[in-house]
């Protein structure tokens, strides 16, 4: 199926949920997060979460400043 990824197409696997998603795109488990549909997901959500076909899904990384 198909999802959305910061407005580029992502093929994942029926069935993937959103930590299954982050090891597809081999990213650690710090210092990024998930927004579905505009709703960020908390971390510990992130295994039970299951992915919809054509859902919409942001990556935000954290970066230092101020």
């Amino acid at each position: 199926m198909y999802i959305t990824l910061n407005q580029q197409p992502v093929e994942v696997a029926d069935g993937s949920s959103l930590a299954q998603l982050a090891e597809q795109l081999r990213l650690s488990q710090a210092g990024f997060a998930f927004a579905i549909d505009g709703e960020v997901i908390v971390q510990s959500r992130w295994r039970d979460y299951p992915l919809r076909a054509q859902q919409s899904i942001s990556v935000f990384t954290a970066i230092a400043g101020g």
